[in-house]
């Protein structure tokens, strides 16, 4: 979601930031308080799962590492876009609705961007055939968590999250930029990265893991 008018639902997706603070009702709560489950089952099965691994090729070293760098690349640019705002709990915040940068170009960005990290880690694994799985099943967790941001910008912001819901995709991006405000500063890039070393330290340990298992154990 987004921030440029007053704000966002501020979670590890949604565009906003601020104080106000709701409840964490289920489903989306949950959701989102465990939503690093998904991503470890995903990352188990594609190094476990033993059938239909197609041969570790050219292309799937570069498509893989292209998807997981621009993954990572619209993750870094949401975070200079929300700086430290980004929630890390199930309590929704906000103070402001984003909608400049990637929040001009799709609502949830973030999520995008984890989504198309994991596709690239899915080419690299070789299992070509199960990227729409690993799609669909990012979508159906983070479609929880969306809705229930949704519904508290919507309360919190009536009228500019309807203007910035009607102008943008919820998931589908669209050809479109907005410059952020002039009274809003940028946040600070290296900020940006210690923020998001965590990150960065588990998809380096993970391509590591990925490559190695595959090039020397020959999976």
């Amino acid at each position: 979601m987004s921030e440029s008018a007053p704000s966002k639902a501020q979670s590890d997706g949604a565009p906003g930031t601020g104080d106000g603070e709701s409840p964490p009702p289920p489903p989306g709560g949950l959701l989102f308080r465990y939503r690093n489950t998904l991503g470890v089952a995903i990352s188990v099965f594609l190094v476990a799962f033993p059938f239909w691994r197609a041969p570790l090729l050219a292309w799937h070293l570069v498509l893989g590492l292209s998807l997981v760098a621009l993954g990572i690349s619209l993750r870094l640019w949401c975070i200079l876009q929300i700086g430290g705002s980004a929630r890390k709990t199930s309590r929704l915040k906000a103070v402001r609705i984003i909608s400049w940068g990637p929040y001009a170009i799709v609502r949830n960005p973030i999520y995008v961007a984890n989504t198309t990290i994991f596709a690239g880690f899915t080419v690299l694994s070789g299992h070509l055939w199960a990227i729409p799985l690993v799609i669909l099943g990012f979508w159906a967790w983070y479609d929880g968590i969306v809705r229930r941001e949704e519904k508290f910008l919507q309360e919190s912001f009536p009228e500019d999250y309807r203007a910035y819901a009607a102008s943008t995709s919820r998931w589908i991006p669209s050809i479109r930029f907005s410059h952020r405000p002039a009274e809003i500063p940028p946040y600070p890039f290296l900020r940006a990265l210690k923020r998001e070393r965590g990150l960065l330290i588990a998809v380096s340990v993970g391509l590591s893991m990925v490559i190695c298992f595959r090039l020397v154990f020959g999976l």
